[in-house]
């Protein structure tokens, strides 16, 4: 009959074993579901603080988290992994006070915008919908009130701008949000890009 092992043991067995056999074990033992299970929870959050002080800079001064262009062999495969942790980075956003979100990206052209979920992750439109609202309901959760600026031009094709006001209505902090990512050119033609809140009233700008 098998006994439950006692951590010292866990833990010198897991330190040798993948992720993947840590969950193949995970799915058929029930004996040791318990113990691997907060085995991989703090696998995860170990991994979710690197991917996400990859992307933070300017800690202690004015802390802001960026997804704009780096150019090193990580950038592209953490800015995709990114996408799936969004609930996540905004329980970082508050533990950290990140003053300044910005979901900024261009395409290697330069220049025009980059959409993070249709072209470069190909997500489906019921998946895109999913992301979007959750990203509203994080904007306007007490996750968020340490920010006073947000960019989310990586997903300009999917912002409702009804939603996004209602998002920052009661927001005590957030003064700016842009559609468009820096560096992106602005049409004046088209509808302005910028969302501004001042002594609470709240309106639109191309600046």
């Amino acid at each position: 009959m098998l006994t439950k092992l006692n951590s010292s043991m866990i833990l010198i067995i897991s330190n040798n074993l993948k992720d993947s056999e840590l969950l193949e074990i995970y799915a058929s033992n029930v004996i040791l579901n318990h113990d691997i299970k907060k085995l991989l929870e703090e696998r995860k959050m170990k991994f979710l603080n690197k991917l996400f002080n990859y992307f933070t800079f300017d800690i202690g001064k004015d802390p802001r988290f960026t997804i704009r262009h780096q150019y090193d062999k990580l950038y592209e495969k953490y800015r995709n992994t990114l996408m799936c942790y969004i609930p996540e980075l905004f329980d970082f956003i508050k533990i950290n006070n990140i003053s300044k979100l910005d979901f900024s990206c261009t395409t290697s052209y330069g220049g025009y915008p980059c959409d993070l979920l249709a072209h470069e992750l190909k997500y489906s439109e019921e998946q895109i919908d999913k992301i979007i609202n959750q990203l509203y309901q994080l904007i306007e959760s007490k996750l968020s009130y340490s920010l006073t600026y947000c960019n989310l031009g990586g997903f300009e094709n999917h912002i409702d701008k009804d939603k996004l006001i209602k998002s920052i209505e009661n927001h005590p902090a957030i003064e700016c949000i842009s559609i468009r990512s820096n560096g992106a050119r602005t049409n004046f033609k088209e509808a302005p890009i910028s969302l501004y809140k001042r002594n609470g009233i709240i309106e639109w700008s191309h600046f």
